[in-house]
């Protein structure tokens, strides 16, 4: 709380579990601080029932996050509360002509490059917020199977902007057509 009041930040991330007190009256006393009546506070915490969510809210937080912290929802409650428009770098998915919007090649699948023990691999990382380890395997595939690159590069463009629930659903075709003849 003296952080905030003396350093005035645009945002504040704060665990709803804390020694002391807890973060629902460190966000009510830090909303009563002079000039940080509307200071955004995303709460944070691994108990994640509904009623904490809630009581979070009702604290004054403007969003609340989940642990294990998954970048691509931490990244949009942080957008939400700055009003910030996201602004990646060009990829290597324009160079290739690859859709921008994550989207999957031309006719609504992906390309059969892709293996499903490799999506299934590629899917868990995202679902845990591992992006960076699913560039690391990407950067990887490219190296040993340079001809892949085309195929993968929606889902490397994807990875590169923190898009895990997006990932996900690009793999899904993958991973029914895995689970169809399995």
């Amino acid at each position: 709380m003296e952080v905030a009041r003396t350093r005035h930040p645009d945002l504040v991330l704060l665990d709803v579990a804390m020694p002391g007190i807890d973060g629902w009256e460190a966000t009510r006393r830090i909303h009563g601080l002079p000039g940080l009546e509307q200071l955004p506070i995303i709460a944070v915490s691994a108990r994640v029932a509904a009623e904490d969510r809630a009581q979070s809210l009702a604290a004054g937080a403007c969003g609340f996050v989940a642990k294990p912290v998954h970048h691509d929802e931490l990244l949009e409650h942080v957008g939400r509360a700055l009003a910030l428009a996201w602004v990646s770098e060009v990829s290597a998915t324009v160079a290739h002509g690859a859709s921008r919007d994550g989207g999957q090649p031309a006719g609504g699948s992906p390309s059969p490059a892709l293996a499903p023990d490799e999506a299934r691999q590629y899917y868990e990382l995202a679902r845990r917020g591992w992006l960076r380890d699913l560039l690391v395997q990407l950067d990887d595939l490219e190296r040993r199977e340079p001809h892949r690159r085309e195929a993968i590069a929606p889902l490397y463009d994807l990875a590169r902007r923190y898009r895990g629930r997006e990932i996900e659903q690009w793999l899904g075709p993958y991973l029914s057509d895995a689970s169809d003849g399995e």
